[in-house]
C-alpha cells in the first residue's frame, strides 16, 4: 500500500512537473550537484555572479549527493535535459515522505483507508505539492524527519536497537541536508527518553545527553565548514527578540501572507485531532510540538523568516508530515458532523494547491509588499486581500499555465505536448485504479498486492522516462534567449573537442537564462560570472579542467546600463589565445586556447609609422595539421605618440597570393587599445589561428600589420628594409 501511495503521489507530481527553477537557491543546489559529478567537489563556480546580484550562502552536501545519480543518468542520454532529471529528486522525495507517513500511521494503529486519506491530504492538500516541483532542501528534511519518527515508533514497539539507530542516523542526515535541522534534535531525544521503560530511564537520559552533545558538535562542525566560523550564540539567547519572534511565529502559522495553516487549511482541520491524539500517544504529540517550537524559535530571530519570494511558508515544509498525523484521529471519527468538515478541508486544501502547481505564482507573491518589508504588521487584517494563496486562486489565468507539457514561450506562443500529458495522465489514472482496488476489494492475496505495487512502481519509472524523453523538446526559453539559440550555443560549445573536457565561462546578470545549461553534455566545469565583476579573474585558470580549450559565452542582451560586459573577455584576451568569435542572437561566443607553457620566441625588428615596434614574436609550431590551432604571441611597444585605435591583423597567405586565413582585431581584441598605450610599456598580444579542416597542405606565409580606423594600413618597415603596408614574419607548413 505504501508503494502504491508513493506511485500515486509521484505520478501526480509528474503530471504537474514544471522543469524550471523559481529561485537562485535552486540554481545553487543544482550547481553543487553538477560540480560533485563533474569535478568531484561541492564547489559552485556556476553562481560566481550571485554576490553581485543575489547572494547565496554555502550549502550542506546531502542534497547534492542525493541528486547526483539523477544528474549522472541525464549525462548518459543526449536527449535528456540535465535540469529536468535533477528536478525529479523532490518528486520522488515528497512521494516517499507520503509513503513513510502512511507506514507511520499504520504503526500507530490507524486503518488503511484512514491512513491513505491522511497521506493524500499531506501530499495533495498541503504545500508539499508545490515544493515537490522545486529543488529546495525542505522536502528532503521532511523525509528525514518522517523516517526518524518511523524509526522511533518501531523501536518503541519492538525494542529493536537498529531502529533507534536508524532514527538517529536520519536526524544526522537531516543536518547534512540543512544544518538548521538541529532544532528538531532536542524534541526527538526527549521523545526517546520518554519512550524508554522506567527502570532504564536514568541510563536513557545519559545516552540522550551524549547524543545531544554529539549532534551539537556535528552542527558546529557543519557551520564552521559553511561559514568559516561559529555564529554568535548570544543572538539566540541573551539578545533574543521575544516580541518580534511572537509576530514572526504568528506570520509562519496563521498569517494570510505566509501562514502554514492558511496555505494548507487541512492542517487546521487536523488541529481538531490533537486532543484525541494526546490520549492515544502523548509522545508523538510532544514530539510534534517540540519540533514545531524549535522551528519557530529558530526563525523567530531570522530576518528572512518568510523565505523570500518562495511560495508560502517555505521553512515550515519539513513540519508538514508531523502536523498531518492528528488528521487520522479526525478522519477516524464516525460522526458526520466531523467527517464532512474534514473532507471539505482536504478538498479546499487541494483547491488551493492546484492553482499554485499548474500556473506561475510569481505575480501572486510579488503583489504583496512582503519581499520589500520584512517588518510588515502581520496582525493587519488588510493582508487578507493581498494573500498570495487567494490571489492565485481568484486571479488564475490560462496564459499563466506553467507545466512542462503546456507553457508559454517568450514570444507569446504556446508550447504544448498533449501526448506527454496523455501518457502522464494515463499513468496517474492507472495508479488510482490500483489504489482503489487495493483499498476496497474484499479479498486480496499477498501475491496480488505485491503485483499491484510492482505495477504501480513501474508506472512511475515509465512516466519519469517519458517525461525526460519528450520533455527535452519542451525546454524553456526566456526573452533574449530562444530555445533554438540555446541549443546552438550548447552545440557550439560542445562541438570542438567532442569527448574531451570542456571549460566554460559565461557572463550574464540574468538568472533566468540558466535553462540552456541543462543541454550541456560531457565533462565540463562552468564558471558563471557577473558583468559587474571587473577584476579577480586569476583564480579561474587554477580551477579549470586540464583541457586545451575554453569557451566564453557573453550575454549582451541583458546587460545593465552601467556594465560593459567586456572585462572578463579582455582579461582572457590578455591571458589566453582567442581563436574564434561568433554571435548567436544577442550572445557572443568565443573560443580560447589556454596556455600550455611558453611559446618558442625569437626577436623581431619591425616598426609601423614610427609609432609601434614589434620586439619579439612567439609561434606555437612550424608545422600544423588541418583542424589545429596555430598560436602567436607578439611583444609590441609604443615608440611614438598614438592617438587612434588601430586594428592589428595576422593573416596566412598561400604562395599564389591567396589569403587563406586571418584574424583582425585591436591588440588583445580590445583589451589594450593603442590609444591607451604609454611609452616604455610592453604589450603582449596573444591570438590563435584555427587552421580549417579542409586546408590544402603546403607552405604559407605569416603576414601582420596595423590598420587605421579609416581602413588605411600603416606603413611598415622590417629592420632597415623597404617600407610597405605589412610585414612577413615567417612561414608555416600545413601537413596532411
Amino acid at each position: 500500500m505504501a508503494v502504491v501511495l508513493f506511485a500515486l503521489l509521484a505520478t501526480a507530481y509528474l503530471l504537474t512537473f514544471s522543469g524550471e527553477f523559481s529561485s537562485i537557491d535552486e540554481l545553487a543546489m543544482y550547481a553543487s550537484t553538477e560540480s560533485l559529478v563533474q569535478i568531484g567537489r561541492l564547489a559552485r563556480p556556476q553562481v560566481t555572479f550571485a554576490p553581485f546580484h543575489n547572494p547565496v550562502g554555502a550549502i550542506e552536501p546531502a542534497q547534492s549527493l542525493a541528486a547526483a545519480p539523477l544528474y549522472l543518468l541525464a549525462q548518459r542520454f543526449g536527449r535528456v535535459n540535465n535540469i529536468h532529471a535533477v528536478l525529479l529528486l523532490n518528486v520522488f522525495v515528497t512521494a516517499l515522505t507520503g509513503a513513510t507517513l502512511f507506514v507511520i500511521l499504520g504503526r500507530l494503529g490507524y486503518r488503511r483507508v484512514t491512513a491513505s486519506l491522511v497521506t493524500l491530504g499531506y501530499g495533495l492538500a498541503t504545500t508539499a505539492w508545490p515544493y515537490a516541483r522545486s529543488l529546495l532542501r525542505e522536502p528532503l528534511v521532511a523525509l528525514m524527519w518522517a523516517l526518524a519518527t518511523l524509526g522511533l515508533i518501531i523501536w518503541r514497539q519492538t525494542g529493536r536497537r537498529r531502529c533507534l539507530i536508524c532514527c538517529l542516523v536520519a536526524l544526522g542526515l537531516s543536518m547534512l541536508v540543512k544544518v538548521s535541522s538541529l532544532v528538531a534534535v532536542p524534541a526527538f531525544l526527549l521523545a526517546i527518553a520518554l519512550s524508554t521503560p522506567r527502570p532504564h530511564r536514568k541510563r536513557a537520559w545519559a545516552i540522550v545527553g551524549a547524543a545531544g552533545l554529539l549532534a551539537l558538535g556535528m552542527a558546529m562542525g557543519i557551520l564552521v565548514w559553511r561559514l568559516g566560523s561559529l555564529p554568535s550564540i548570544a543572538s539566540y539567547t541573551i539578545r533574543y527578540p521575544l516580541k518580534q519572534s511572537m509576530l514572526r511565529a504568528y506570520g509562519l502559522l496563521f498569517s494570510p501572507a505566509k501562514g502554514v495553516f492558511f496555505y494548507s487549511p487541512v492542517l487546521l482541520v487536523a488541529m481538531l485531532g490533537w486532543t484525541r491524539l494526546w490520549r492515544h500517544d502523548r509522545v508523538i504529540v510532544l514530539l510534534a510540538a517540540g519540533v514545531t517550537a524549535g522551528v519557530l524559535y529558530l526563525y523567530g530571530n531570522n530576518d528572512t523568516w518568510y523565505g523570500g519570494l518562495a511560495w508560502g511558508p517555505r521553512f515550515m515544509v519539513p513540519l508538514l508530515p508531523l502536523l498531518a498525523i492528528p488528521l487520522a484521529e479526525v478522519l477516524g471519527d464516525r460522526r458526520l458532523v466531523v467527517r464532512i468538515p474534514t473532507m471539505a478541508g482536504i478538498v479546499i486544501g487541494m483547491m488551493l494547491q492546484v492553482p499554485a502547481v499548474t500556473a506561475s505564482w510569481g505575480r501572486a507573491v510579488q503583489q504583496l509588499p512582503l519581499p520589500l518589508d520584512p517588518d510588515l504588521p502581520w496582525y493587519d487584517l488588510r493582508l487578507w486581500r493581498s494573500s498570495p494563496a487567494l490571489f492565485q486562486v481568484f486571479h488564475w489565468r490560462a496564459e499563466w499555465l506553467n507545466l512542462l507539457w503546456w507553457h508559454s514561450l517568450s514570444d507569446g506562443s504556446l508550447a504544448r505536448d498533449l501526448k506527454l500529458a496523455g501518457a502522464l495522465g494515463a499513468a496517474l489514472a492507472a495508479v488510482l485504479v490500483i489504489l482503489s482496488w487495493s483499498l476496497f476489494a474484499r479479498s486480496i492475496g499477498r501475491r496480488a498486492l505485491v503485483l499491484s505495487a510492482t505495477v504501480a512502481a513501474l508506472l512511475v519509472v515509465m512516466g519519469s522516462a517519458v517525461l525526460l524523453w519528450r520533455g527535452y523538446n519542451m525546454t524553456r526559453d526566456y526573452p533574449g534567449l530562444s530555445l533554438a539559440e540555446a541549443r546552438e550555443i550548447a552545440a557550439i560549445v560542445s562541438a570542438k573537442d567532442g569527448p574531451l573536457p570542456i571549460n566554460l565561462v559565461s557572463v550574464s546578470n540574468e538568472f533566468h537564462i540558466y535553462f540552456w545549461l541543462g543541454l550541456l553534455k560531457g565533462r565540463f566545469v562552468h564558471h558563471w560570472l557577473s558583468p559587474g565583476q571587473t577584476e579577480g579573474f586569476e583564480p579561474l585558470l587554477e580551477t579549470l579542467l586540464p583541457a586545451r580549450d575554453l569557451w566564453l559565452v557573453v550575454d549582451r542582451v541583458h546587460l545593465q546600463p552601467d556594465h560593459s560586459g567586456r572585462d572578463a573577455e579582455h582579461w582572457f584576451n590578455g591571458h589566453a589565445y582567442q581563436a574564434s568569435g561568433k554571435w548567436v542572437g544577442g550572445f557572443e561566443v568565443f573560443r580560447y586556447v589556454l596556455p600550455q607553457g611558453d611559446l618558442p620566441t625569437r626577436p623581431v625588428d619591425c616598426t609601423w609609422a614610427d609609432q609601434i615596434a614589434l620586439r619579439s614574436m612567439g609561434q606555437g609550431a612550424d608545422q600544423v595539421r588541418p583542424g589545429d590551432d596555430l598560436l602567436f604571441e607578439f611583444a609590441l611597444e609604443p615608440i611614438g605618440e598614438i592617438r587612434e585605435d588601430y586594428v592589428f591583423f595576422v593573416h596566412l597567405f598561400a604562395d599564389d597570393g591567396r589569403k587563406v586565413l586571418g584574424r583582425d582585431g585591436q591588440p588583445q581584441y580590445g583589451g589594450a587599445p593603442t590609444s591607451h598605450w604609454q611609452r616604455g610599456e610592453r604589450i603582449v598580444d596573444r591570438r590563435a589561428l584555427a587552421i580549417p579542416a579542409d586546408a590544402t597542405p603546403g607552405e604559407y606565409t605569416i603576414v601582420a600589420g596595423f590598420v587605421r580606423p579609416d581602413g588605411e594600413r600603416l606603413p611598415a618597415r622590417f629592420g632597415r628594409g623597404e617600407v610597405g603596408d605589412h610585414v612577413e614574419l615567417g612561414r608555416v607548413r600545413v601537413t596532411k
